[in-house]
């Protein structure tokens, strides 16, 4: 069977739809990406081994003038989404979210083949929004979120986790050293990264070990805060193993994105997190109250984080070892969480009905 798969921009997006495009050639299916040039995806699909396409979209929610634009790139999009799909022989689409799952969600339509979306976030985008008038199945990690939806096959699968989640085992944080493992999501936060340098002295005098994703913008400057104050630390723009760097970790400080807390309710890991505030819907919010119930994290507001602020909620679990394992126990299971090969069973099923 021939699938396309669109999903991408963000890392939050890109790697649901990874998962399950490996998933599917795994059973011996074809599968084409669909992709923007400026996405995650135009680096990261072709080092993965599958062919991938262009479409010349972008967002319009909320950007002004420019909104035009994306709006008349809209039908070219189309056109080119169809070309390619008719082109590969697709017979089936699966998006989950990000610029390019607008024209694969059309393109299904034009073609006459069915669609499938996930949806990671508790606030949908726009883009599976509109293509959920086009889905055969729906998918949704937060049932919050199965509301913003029409109704009809609904599914509340959780989360996919990545391959090298579901190979690994992990035990609760350790009593012993203190790693803190500090996330922006794959293109950085500049609050966090600005307070977390505030601190970084305090952290060398503590003994806190430290393993911080930057983003590319913020890297050099990042690093050279660990440098002047002579630590040696794990400063990197992007973590490849990021499973690894969960399990070391013995507490996260993060953005508050779908994947990034399925992995962290995963791996049993307890958090303060800082939602990023421009999030379409202001999303990462209510992902982080929702992870936040059982008591597994700190949410902290954006324009509230500062070095100070992290010191005091770092300091309540470095000095008492037991409220640590107790937010780590109840971080696990906040989020619901799924395979790949479990959202290819059902996607497969409901092509066969």
């Amino acid at each position: 069977m021939k699938w396309v798969v669109a999903g991408g921009g963000t890392g939050g997006h890109f790697f649901p739809a990874l998962q399950v495009a490996k998933s599917l050639r795994s059973l011996g299916d074809e599968v084409l990406f669909l992709g923007v040039r400026r996405g995650i995806e135009a680096q990261r699909v072709p080092k993965e081994g599958f062919p991938i396409g262009f479409v010349p979209f972008e967002g319009f929610r909320g950007r002004g003038l420019r909104s035009f634009r994306a709006l008349v790139l809209l039908p070219l999009a189309v056109v080119k989404a169809v070309t390619s799909m008719r082109a590969f022989g697709a017979q089936a689409v699966f998006i989950t979210g990000g610029y390019a799952s607008i024209p694969a969600a059309f393109g299904s339509l034009i073609l006459g083949i069915p669609c499938f979306l996930h949806e990671q976030n508790s606030v949908p985008g726009w883009a599976n929004v509109l293509s959920s008038v086009f889905a055969k199945g729906i998918f949704v990690t937060f049932r919050e979120s199965a509301t913003f939806f029409r109704s009809g096959r609904m599914f509340h699968s959780g989360n996919v986790l990545r391959e090298e989640f579901l190979r690994m085992d992990f035990s609760f944080p350790r009593m012993g050293s203190f790693h803190l493992l500090v996330l922006g999501g794959s293109s950085g936060a500049r609050t966090i990264n600005r307070a977390v340098c505030e601190v970084v002295d305090l952290f060398r005098r503590l003994g806190i070990k430290v393993t911080h994703q930057t983003g590319k913008l913020d890297f050099e400057w990042v690093d050279e805060s660990y440098k002047r104050v002579g630590q040696g630390q794990k400063v990197l723009p992007f973590i490849e193993e990021m499973a690894c760097a969960l399990r070391e970790a013995s507490f996260v400080v993060s953005r508050a994105g779908a994947t990034t807390l399925s992995e962290l309710s995963y791996a049993g890991r307890g958090a303060v997190l800082v939602p990023y505030p421009f999030a379409v819907g202001d999303h990462q919010k209510l992902n982080a109250e929702i992870f936040a119930r059982g008591k597994g994290a700190w949410v902290i507001d954006n324009g509230s984080f500062t070095g100070e602020e992290l010191l005091k909620r770092l300091l309540l679990v470095f000095f008492n070892r037991r409220r640590l394992l107790a937010m780590a126990k109840r971080a696990r299971g906040a989020v619901k969480v799924c395979s790949a090969k479990a959202l290819v069973e059902r996607m497969k099923n409901e092509v066969s009905l």
